[in-house]
């Protein structure tokens, strides 16, 4: 396989990945819709980050690493699991709280680190970058090819998530979300809670 089909067969799996409903999607639009199209991107960002420490890692082999050390695996996941719920609780508890301000900047740096940290939460996700990279890559040897897949799976992310922040936050998307918030909130924290408990038990 050549190097142009290679990066874009990892970058059609990816999107394929990213397109499917969970953590990351539920939080970036429950972001937009609930604070700031800025606290959305910070979460976005914090999400791709989240992708390159993953996707670089998957390259470098811990995913097969993890795969073959079950006890580190499962603890991952529980605690995984556990931030999931947490995170779905709090916007469950939040769910009456008033919108806030579009252009209210204060607390964006939280936003990003919610990002990153539902992404990295998932350990799945490392197997999953590294069953594509292994797969994918594995005719190819050299470094600098392992390194474009990274950064594609990254802009991938970037240019995915922001796109959501940037659509949900739209004016007419937020007053339809005013209106209903606390369902949706309660719908997004549920959601998040249901992910959580099933990753935190799905090896039992």
């Amino acid at each position: 396989m050549s190097t142009p089909s290679t990066l874009l067969t990892v970058a059609a799996v990816h999107w394929l990945g990213m397109a499917s409903p969970g953590p990351n999607v539920l939080l970036v639009t429950q972001t937009a819709m609930a604070r700031s199209r800025g606290a959305a991107v910070a979460a976005a960002l914090g999400v791709a980050t989240g992708a390159l420490v993953l996707s670089s890692a998957a390259a470098l082999g811990l995913g097969i690493a993890l795969r073959g050390s079950e006890p580190v695996l499962h603890g991952l996941q529980a605690a995984g699991g556990a931030y999931l719920v947490y995170l779905g609780a709090r916007i469950w508890r939040e769910a009456r709280e008033p919108l806030r301000a579009a252009g209210d900047a204060a607390g964006h740096g939280r936003y990003y680190v919610r990002g990153l940290l539902t992404n990295l939460s998932n350990p799945k996700a490392a197997v999953f970058f590294a069953s594509i990279l292994t797969a994918v890559l594995s005719d190819a040897g050299s470094a600098w090819v392992r390194a474009a897949a990274v950064t594609v799976i990254v802009v991938d992310a970037v240019v995915w998530h922001c796109l959501l922040a940037v659509t949900f936050a739209r004016r007419g998307v937020r007053g339809w979300y005013a209106g209903h918030k606390p369902a949706i909130d309660r719908v997004a924290g549920a959601g998040l809670i249901l992910l959580g408990a099933r990753l935190a038990t799905v090896w039992l």
